[in-house]
């Protein structure tokens, strides 16, 4: 009985740690994507690269990165 309940329990706090683990990497690529999307949107409205470079902080390998998607 005391060794189901320790499964039981351990069961529990690795579902809650997966969940907690799971949102913070949405939170994470949906602040990605928001980036990229200010990025694109710079670019397209006829922003430098250097000016979005230095306005968003990104580098000249990210810029590359982001502009491919366009």
């Amino acid at each position: 009985v005391a060794e189901q309940r320790g499964l039981k329990q351990g069961l529990e706090q690795g579902l809650e740690q997966g969940l907690e683990q799971g949102l913070e990497q949405g939170r994470e690529q949906g602040l990605e994507q928001g980036r990229e999307q200010v990025v694109l949107a710079m670019l397209r409205a006829g922003m430098s690269e250097d000016e979005v470079c230095k306005i968003v902080g990104l580098d000249r390998d990210d810029l590359k990165r982001v502009k491919r998607k366009l």
